[in-house]
């Protein structure tokens, strides 16, 4: 179980149009059972969960909005005896915001590892280019 004061999410279609936009939900409750395939540093893990949402800021505060969360998650731990780091996760599930009852897929990633991540393509782009010109 964890709480988060802020969680911060991108959708695609606000009321019904096409339009990316961000959002930030101001309670954030979440349930997990989450049985791991243990091994040294790094764990895999899928299981149930649920996820309640409540108090969203977009241009102003929306204080009777919601969203309740049920689904499937699996994903990679990295795990030390001082913290669990969610670095990756994939979830599927049953989702209701605000009375409409919709089904989804989404991707968690932590900011640490979409940086990474996105450093080490430039990285390589830029490597791959070094190599052209030097031909």
């Amino acid at each position: 179980m964890s709480f988060s004061p802020i969680q911060m999410a991108w959708y695609n279609g606000h009321l019904n149009t096409e339009q990316y936009y961000g959002a930030a939900s101001l309670f954030n409750l979440h349930l997990y059972y989450n049985p791991v395939i243990p091994s040294d540093d790094i764990n895999f893990f899928i299981g149930p969960f649920t996820t309640i949402n409540y108090i969203y800021l977009e241009d102003r505060f929306y204080w009777d909005r919601f969203t309740f969360t049920i689904g499937l998650q699996t994903g990679i731990r990295l795990r030390t005896q001082s913290f669990d780091y969610s670095i990756v996760s994939l979830e599927t599930g049953y989702r209701n915001v605000n009375g409409q009852s919709k089904y989804y897929f989404g991707l968690k990633l932590d900011l640490i590892t979409a940086a990474a991540i996105f450093g080490t393509i430039i990285y390589l782009a830029v490597k791959a280019e070094n190599r052209k010109e030097n031909k």
